[in-house]
């Protein structure tokens, strides 16, 4: 996968494509703006030292290797609740089993601040920023990553009147361990 002049000029497209199955190896070099949603067990790795994305990983199938990627920017999520919340952000979410998570430099991550309420009422909340988010995972294994940067995103205004409040901010974390079975 490169950015120009391959068999595919985006990693989603190399992951969707019906030749790739679980258990192959994507071998990426560029830089490249997108999500990737990684459905199939597959190991992602960068061919240099950091190929880049703008954007983020959501991994979802089990025995994922992700290596060598510098990351920014973050793939959002919806924040529960008032539609005025901003999004949520991580450079990876991680819910697929025994995955890989290694050699990647996760930076420049921030929640989508909270919007300003159109009338009387609270702001909404700033959405949380994650470096790699980890849920519901077994053998997950993570080293030698660089993460920087993090920062949850700034609650809305609220309306003075009727006592409402502005949202609060997020929150942010380097590396968030929901919940694991090891």
């Amino acid at each position: 996968v490169c950015a120009a002049t391959c068999d595919f000029t985006t990693i989603q497209s190399a992951i969707d494509d019906t030749g790739v199955f679980d258990g192959d190896t994507l071998t990426v070099w560029g830089t490249f703006t997108e999500n990737v949603i990684v459905d199939k067990s597959l190991t992602i790795q960068s061919s240099v030292t950091y190929s880049n994305l703008n954007g983020g990983f959501d991994i979802t199938a089990p025995s994922v290797t992700i290596s060598g990627f510098y990351i920014t920017g973050g793939f959002p999520k919806n924040n529960p609740g008032s539609s005025l919340n901003g999004k949520h952000k991580a450079g990876i979410w991680l819910y697929g089993d025994n995955a890989v998570i290694n050699n990647n430099y996760i930076t420049s991550i921030a929640g989508e601040n909270g919007q300003d309420t159109p009338d009387d009422g609270n702001g909404g909340t700033g959405g949380q920023a994650y470096g790699i988010y980890i849920e519901a995972n077994s053998a997950t294994i993570s080293s030698d990553n660089i993460i920087s940067a993090i920062q949850g995103g700034h609650g809305g205004t609220g309306k003075l009147l009727c006592h409402k409040y502005g949202g609060g901010g997020g929150p942010a974390y380097g590396i968030y361990l929901k919940s694991s079975n090891s």
